[in-house]
């Protein structure tokens, strides 16, 4: 019995790892936009952006910096500044920040309340699995305890919002939450 459990564990922690990074290197990474398009760490020199819509593509290489907003990927890449759009594949440049920020605030993509920059990957939750497994001598601690709480919480606190357990569990909960809603909307706003 012992030696299925083993098996039947084993089987189920090499599938979230092949799943998450079967098809790149354990260093690479790849992402899909919220234009459906993508951008990653292996396919150029250094960070690149490809634009497609079907029949053709565009790449944009040496990404150091960007952010989304409006159907727009704008950023910086290697000393010069950009704004692709990933519906039309149109790609403007601009050799100094005042020309892109001029450009920006004239047809009023600068956004009002939050602007997310990224420089490297911002979907991390579907490795998950992936952690689970590089990580298991943290990650298998850390939700031993995660359980342990909301034990402790239930039979000893009663879910009782202003006892330590149940405070612990709450925000553990609201935490992990945020996290990846925020990563299924990566937009600024």
């Amino acid at each position: 019995m012992k030696n299925v459990f083993r098996i039947v564990l084993t089987t189920f922690f090499l599938g979230f790892f092949l799943q998450s990074k079967g098809e790149i290197g354990l260093g690479d990474w790849q992402s899909i936009t919220p234009g459906n398009n993508t951008i990653d760490n292996y396919s150029g020199d250094g960070i690149t952006l490809f634009l497609s819509n079907g029949k053709e593509y565009k790449k944009l290489e040496k990404l150091e910096k960007w952010y989304f907003f409006k159907g727009l990927v704008i950023g910086i890449r290697s000393g010069s500044y950009f704004i692709a759009n990933e519906k039309t594949m149109q790609i403007d440049s601009f050799d100094s920040p005042e020309q892109w920020l001029a450009y920006r605030v004239q047809n009023k993509i600068v956004p009002k309340l939050w602007t997310r920059w990224y420089i490297t990957k911002w979907d991390y939750y579907k490795d998950f699995g992936f952690y689970l497994l590089i990580w298991f001598f943290i990650s298998g601690p850390l939700i031993l305890l995660f359980f342990v709480f909301v034990y402790l919480s239930i039979r000893y606190e009663k879910v009782s919002p202003k006892k330590p357990f149940t405070l612990i569990v709450f925000l553990i909960i609201v935490v992990t939450t945020t996290t990846y809603v925020l990563e299924l909307f990566p937009q600024s706003i």
